[in-house]
């Protein structure tokens, strides 16, 4: 049995109420409540109150308790009753209230005089329909003398407002037979609330750590740390086991090109420790850094990792970015590749924002137009003072339909370069996308200047001949020559031989 409260010790020792039987037993079980009360609660709790007492007179009993001798022990033990800070009051066999205490009151919210000579279960909102039956059946069991356990139960002031309280009851007894129930209730609620708040955040916090995919280490707290907790991603991410680390020092695993920025790190955060020690006040610091690790393989991963002082613990939460290294690195690669090539082809090729502003330019349109791309870097091309107004006017109309995601067909361009002498210029625009967004145009084309000239000068050449031919056909050996510098005129700008010049 539990120690009996001072109170109920001092009204053992009260005469005139009878010996205190405790019926408390060992430890706190709480009521496993009903969700809803069973259909014949009212009836079956009835029936049990009118079988023993239902004709009986209230005023007799409380006549009978509250009777003072108006000896010390009384007084004593009223003192008691009343200065507790817990509820107490007084059952009858009928479960009415005939005495309750101050700290009852309050706490309940009612009256002295809406409680006494009322039975507990009747009381408005106290308790719930789910919990009632319950609270009767641990009334009825202590009246008949079987031994009650206390119990943790939850119960409603008049406001409303739930508490959860831990219950003891003990029987007074007069004659040997049970005559009230003395009722001790503490309010648990916040103590409950805290234990729970603090059991689900403990879970909460375990299930993170064991279920994250980040790597969560602790290691102490000095120059050459080692591990004190790893979490289990540590076996998936870099095979070991987490108790195969334990006391193994941290840098037993960094790549040794690292090991000389981790150090610094290191040695500020015990600074900050230090310094923390001394004046008393916390210095938080939090800072990522990336290295490499050595996995069990021997292979190396590329961690991201932050720590923050716990303690006298460092807690470190890494993240495993070897795929992201790696795509980086590819990247660059790629982007290298690319702007060589870029640089180095052939023809014309620059690229302009979505408001026609130059990005990039490569090393043949630097020696077509005369121009440093540096120097042109985000201006618009309307601005570049190359084009003359009708043409300028068909490439704003040619770079709308690139934004649009169009892809413009070669169009001829009459520029002015840097020393205004005048060259085509013959460009066909692609869009850039980023997913389905335009996000800027490449333009690429050729000087056809000197190809325009050719194919002038040919028609020129073709035309003569047809003239000769119409009025000299007799003279062969004229159209022979000029049959051959037009084949040669041909075979110059890549087209087939157009006569045939063998005797």
């Amino acid at each position: 049995m539990v120690n009996k409260p001072d109170i109920v010790k001092k009204l053992i020792e009260e005469e005139k109420l009878g010996k205190l039987e405790g019926s408390s037993q060992g430890s706190h079980e709480e009521l496993e409540f009903p969700e809803e009360l069973p259909k014949n609660t009212t009836d079956e709790s009835t029936e049990f109150f009118s079988e023993n007492f239902e004709n009986e007179e209230l005023g007799i009993e409380l006549t009978q308790h509250d009777s003072s001798s108006g000896d010390s022990s009384v007084d004593e033990k009223e003192l008691l009753f009343q200065s507790t800070s817990n509820l107490m009051l007084y059952l009858d066999k009928h479960g009415r209230i005939t005495k309750i205490n101050k700290a009852g009151i309050a706490f309940s919210g009612f009256t002295e005089g809406e409680v006494i000579g009322k039975r507990f279960w009747k009381l408005p909102g106290v308790l719930s329909r789910r919990n009632v039956s319950k609270f009767l059946n641990v009334f009825k069991n202590a009246f008949k003398g079987r031994e009650t356990q206390s119990f943790v139960g939850e119960i409603n002031d008049k406001l409303g407002g739930k508490h959860i309280m831990d219950f003891s009851m003990y029987c007074i007894k007069e004659d040997r037979k049970v005559k009230y129930l003395l009722v001790i209730a503490k309010d648990i609620t916040e103590q409950k609330e805290t234990k729970e708040t603090l059991h689900e955040t403990g879970e909460i916090y375990r299930l993170i750590t064991e279920s994250t995919s980040d790597l969560i280490t602790l290691v102490t707290f000095k120059l050459n740390p080692t591990y004190t907790y790893v979490n289990p991603s540590i076996e998936k991410v870099m095979g070991y086991k987490p108790e195969d680390l334990i006391g193994e020092s941290v840098f037993g695993l960094v790549h040794p090109d690292d090991k000389k920025r981790l150090f610094p790190l290191l040695k500020k955060y015990v600074g900050m420790k230090t310094k923390k020690l001394l004046t008393g006040k916390d210095m938080n610091i939090s800072k990522t850094i990336e290295y490499r690790s050595r996995d069990k393989s021997g292979n190396w991963h590329y961690l991201a990792s932050t720590a923050n002082i716990m303690g006298d613990e460092l807690l470190f939460v890494s993240k495993d970015i070897t795929e992201r290294k790696q795509a980086e690195e590819m990247l660059y690669e790629s982007e290298k590749n690319y702007k060589t090539i870029f640089e180095n082809l052939p023809f014309v090729a620059f690229t302009l924002d979505r408001k026609g502003r130059l990005l990039e330019g490569n090393k043949h349109t630097e020696k077509i137009l005369g121009l440093k791309v540096e120097d042109l870097k985000g201006e618009s091309f309307s601005k570049f003072g190359l084009l003359g107004k009708k043409d300028l006017l068909k490439a704003f109309t040619e770079f709308r339909k690139n934004l649009r995601g169009e892809v413009t067909d070669k169009t001829v361009y009459t520029l002015k370069s840097k020393d205004r002498e005048e060259m085509l210029l013959e460009l066909m625009g692609i869009p850039l996308k980023d997913k389905d967004r335009v996000v800027g145009v490449l333009d690429v084309g050729e000087n056809i200047t000197e190809r325009r000239e050719a194919e002038e000068e040919l028609k020129r050449k073709i035309d003569e001949l047809e003239t000769f031919h119409g009025f000299a056909v007799d003279r062969e050996f004229k159209v022979l020559e000029l049959k051959k510098e037009i084949n040669e005129l041909c075979e110059k700008y890549g087209e087939k031989p157009r006569y045939d010049t063998n005797l």
